[in-house]
């Protein structure tokens, strides 16, 4: 079950990606589909820091832990983004 999960939620992140770099698809498909991504993205890594934040007076480490992990995907998601919109005109 987890593997079907798994590549499901590949087929669509993949597909929606794919989807946004073609022209030939019409803008009213490719940005909502681009927007559910980037919002899932930043729901995921304000959980992490939620995490970070909920676990504080529990365990300092892994809150830490949790906060450098939020970070780390923060900037990552920051640099590939940018790179992916560097010399993309989506119109």
């Amino acid at each position: 079950m987890d593997f079907i999960l798994e590549l499901l939620f590949e087929l669509f992140v993949e597909g929606t990606l794919e989807l946004s770099k073609n022209i030939k698809v019409p803008k009213t498909i490719r940005y909502p589909l681009l927007g559910l991504i980037i919002l899932f993205v930043i729901a995921v890594i304000v959980g992490i820091f939620v995490l970070g934040i909920a676990l504080f007076t529990e365990d300092m480490f892994f809150s830490i832990m949790m906060f450098a992990l939020g970070a780390f995907f923060l900037v990552g998601i920051s640099i590939k983004t940018y790179k992916f919109f560097k010399n993309k005109k989506l119109d």
